[in-house]
């Protein structure tokens, strides 16, 4: 007879999942397979991975003797556990967890069924949600394991067909749902009414911790070029303030960004852990899940070191994703380690949640600022060329309205062999030399050009980086040759390097160990030298746009010009026909 398991859906369709339980349990007593396919999407492994359940137990029983050579990679943290599950049998194939200090052994056994141990099946677990697998975790709800234990139990499928990824931590105590929605309710409503970018991150930061009880907490701005600054940061006296400690720009690998830009946050409640592995019957490297997006999965020992060395025991990061891209990151400590508490992830959640969306309004209103101020500054600037007899001359006298037209440093003006600047510039024959190069480059169908290091294309760029690092050049007209750049001073960013900073490492995972080998004895770290800010993907949209509405301009003056004289011309024709016989 099933036992009843105890729900806690967040998010979920409770009633309606409630009843599809019950009607599962009324019937044959297992769940239609179609049926299950069908919510889970999930398709059951292959004939020849899988054998009839007796036939399964007994081979993991037999196999479960040694430990298994195919996880030997795979640390796992402490606070739970995680078993790799046969969908279609409900076995155990592999979990993770030795018998502790005290002898007990671990929870969920090689060999074992999830209903034998809970009590129903883990595809009814999976169904009872209302949701579909997925490679985010989901939420399967609270159910009590043999012997009185209540766990919390969370489920994902990196990819259909492979095997589930259970994860089982332990239940937080009890709170109040209508307090922690009604708290959660009013820190969205301040988020929503602050005043500024600041009082949003200073807020954010204070909220966080309150919900998380952690000494200290952080947010992030990780700026295009790899280095990061410290724009809020709340604390108690456990744990010494990281404001204006800024890192200093280092390529980040291909794996920690798609991870960090996949939103996957890290959790690491005691920083002394003794990693796990996974016990069970071996199975090939590709078989393996990716267990990337686990709560319990490992740390890179550089991490822990550094943590520790910092006097953190306890960690919690966030990556913020603002329209689809990495914004910054949200880093918890705490000087003494903590209980782990699912609920208080999700709690965490929401708060981050809001106040992505409170950035991304803010994001979204400052480029709409930045439109509607370039085209009032280019219809501006056209509107005053239109009186003037030589539109492309009449440019050099126009560098200032050029300058407010984007965020830039300095402008130049190349009109033929005329030469006009203002703000920060290279030299005049630099300039000259710079206009040869980038005639080459800018052709009738390609007229726009940018970089945030110059000297990278052009080696003697590197002589006057300081004060023109990047360009953005538009060509205006051919005849005569005319084109604008605009130019971008280089960053400079001198830092105090105070050890190995790991705050992209926390979300790293065990794989990831780009970072270990960099040296923890270094006390001053390099300035960021020859790139300046990049040009954002607004502007270099409206810059294709004012180089188009320019050149067409010019190209109707032109033609304009050009048909002034033919009727002069032909004026004149009509006259001498008339008077010379």
């Amino acid at each position: 007879m099933c036992r009843r398991p105890t729900l806690n859906i967040i998010g979920g369709r409770g009633a309606a999942a409630l009843f599809k339980v019950e009607e599962l349990r009324h019937t044959s007593g297992s769940a239609d397979q179609s049926q299950v396919d069908w919510c889970m999407q999930v398709r059951p492994s292959d004939s020849t991975k899988t054998t009839q359940g007796s036939d399964l137990q007994a081979q993991v029983a037999r196999e479960t003797e040694g430990a298994s050579t195919s996880f030997e990679n795979l640390e796992l943290q402490a606070f739970g556990q995680l078993a790799l599950v046969e969908l279609k049998s409900d076995l155990v194939v592999a979990a993770s967890g030795y018998a502790d200090a005290h002898g007990q052994a671990p929870k969920l056994q090689p060999g074992e069924s999830i209903e034998s141990c809970f009590g129903t099946s883990l595809q009814k677990m999976i169904l009872a949600t209302g949701e579909t697998l997925s490679p985010c975790p989901l939420w399967l709800g609270q159910y009590e394991l043999r012997g009185g234990e209540v766990l919390a139990l969370l489920a994902q499928a990196p990819c259909a067909g492979s095997l589930v990824i259970l994860e089982a931590i332990p239940l937080p105590d009890a709170e109040c749902a209508a307090k922690a929605l009604a708290s959660l309710r009013q820190m969205h409503q301040r988020l929503t009414s602050a005043t500024d970018g600041q009082t949003l991150l200073d807020l954010a930061a204070r909220y966080l911790r309150f919900l998380s009880g952690f000494d200290r907490v952080i947010v992030r701005r990780l700026l295009p070029d790899g280095s990061e600054v410290i724009l809020a940061e709340a604390r108690n006296e456990r744990l010494p303030s990281r404001f204006q400690v800024h890192a200093p720009a280092r390529p980040v690998s291909v794996e920690i960004r798609g991870r960090l830009e996949a939103g996957r946050f890290h959790f690491i409640p005691d920083v002394n852990y003794k990693a796990k592995r996974l016990k069970g019957s071996p199975l090939p490297a590709k078989e393996i899940p990716d267990l990337s997006r686990c709560l319990l999965r490992g740390v890179e020992p550089t991490c822990l070191k550094s943590l520790k060395d910092e006097g953190i025991e306890a960690s919690l990061s966030w990556p913020l994703i603002v329209e689809g891209k990495l914004w910054g990151l949200i880093t918890c400590h705490n000087a003494t380690a903590v209980s782990p508490n699912y609920i208080l992830l999700e709690k965490c959640h929401r708060l981050l949640t809001s106040l992505v969306e409170q950035l991304e309004r803010r994001e979204k209103q400052a480029a709409e600022a930045l439109l509607h101020h370039v085209e009032t500054s280019t219809s501006k600037l056209l509107r005053h060329l239109t009186h003037e007899a030589l539109p492309e001359e009449s440019l050099l006298t126009a560098e200032r309205d050029l300058l407010e037209i984007f965020p830039a440093d300095g402008v130049a003006i190349i009109c033929g062999a005329k030469i006009a600047s203002l703000g920060a510039t290279p030299a005049r024959g630099d300039l000259r030399r710079l206009g040869h190069c980038l005639s080459q480059m800018l052709t009738q169908r390609e007229g726009l050009f940018h970089t945030d290091c110059l000297g990278s294309h052009f080696p003697k760029a590197k002589d006057y980086a300081e004060v023109a690092s990047g360009a953005l050049a538009i060509r205006i007209s051919a005849e005569p040759n005319t084109m604008v750049i605009w130019f971008r001073r280089e960053q400079v960013q001198s830092t105090e390097w105070q050890g190995l900073n790991q705050s992209s490492c926390f979300l790293a995972g065990p794989a990831d160990t780009s970072l270990s080998a960099l040296s923890t004895d270094t006390k001053e770290a390099p300035a960021v030298s020859g790139k300046s800010l990049p040009w954002s993907d607004l502007i270099l949209g409206q810059a294709r746009l004012l180089q188009e509405r320019a050149s067409f301009y010019f190209q109707q003056r032109q033609i304009e010009a050009l048909n002034r004289q033919l009727r002069a011309a032909n004026r004149q024709l009509a006259e001498l026909a008339e008077r010379d016989p």
